[in-house]
């Protein structure tokens, strides 16, 4: 599954140097596409599970919710809680999501993601990359922004040593929003910006300090999907 022609010694140069790096064509092209194919055409809707911040009873915590037409009206006033706490400067956010919630066994190509991240192999070459020894993988996820959801600014704390993401939206415009801000010390200015590239792992180092406080910008069009697997190595 692992691109073999990664130039690893570059790749660790821009880590060490910056604290993160990007991977592009990190798969091999066939299974970048599979996992592409599936989370835009094949996985079911309900599947997704509308994830916001606060939850619907004000409580500063993730509260889950999968799609049904029955619970429509529900979801949009999860939402209008959340959009009212960004404006009143509170963690929030807003998109949908996919829990570890599957049967035992199953072999759909999200549960062939989680078992491949969660491989030696993978383990093993994050820790060559990074200089930071990793051996499991914490809370992995998809993520999908439609028009306007977002994440506001946090830092991942104590989740793992090595953040990432994984790209899987094709074409995606820079205008479009849903872009990765990396904040400067944790300040107000920006320190980087990171468009969503197709097929390209992200890689940003925890172990140092608490994290580096980051957001994902609010998504301004429906007609493409802005997708990703996100997760940690610890």
């Amino acid at each position: 599954m692992l691109n073999k022609n990664l130039n690893k010694r570059k790749l660790k140069f821009e880590f060490l140097k910056n604290g993160f790096v990007i991977i592009d064509d990190f798969f091999l092209s066939e299974y970048a596409d599979k996992i592409y194919h599936f989370f835009n055409y094949e996985m079911p809707k309900e599947w997704w599970s509308v994830s916001t911040r606060p939850a619907s009873n004000g409580e500063n915590r993730m509260d889950n919710c999968y799609y049904t037409d029955d619970n429509f009206s529900f979801i949009q006033e999860k939402e209008k809680i959340a959009r009212e706490a960004f404006l009143n400067s509170q963690f929030s956010y807003i998109f949908r999501r996919t829990l570890d919630d599957h049967v035992e066994g199953c072999e759909c190509v999200e549960c062939q993601l989680r078992k491949c991240l969660a491989t030696t192999e993978i383990h093993q070459f994050i820790s060559d990359l990074t200089g930071i020894n990793v051996n499991h993988s914490s809370e992995l996820f998809a993520s999908w922004y439609t028009e306007g959801d977002f994440l506001s600014t946090h830092s991942d704390g104590d989740n793992g040593q090595i953040g990432f993401v994984y790209n899987i939206s094709k074409d995606w415009q820079p205008e479009w929003g849903g872009l990765l801000h990396f904040l400067e010390n944790n300040s107000n200015n920006i320190d980087r910006v990171i468009s969503p590239r197709y097929n390209a792992l992200v890689l940003f180092d925890l172990s140092i300090t608490s994290g580096t406080n980051h957001f994902v910008s609010h998504v301004n069009v429906n007609h493409s999907k802005r997708l990703s697997f996100t997760g940690w190595f610890k």
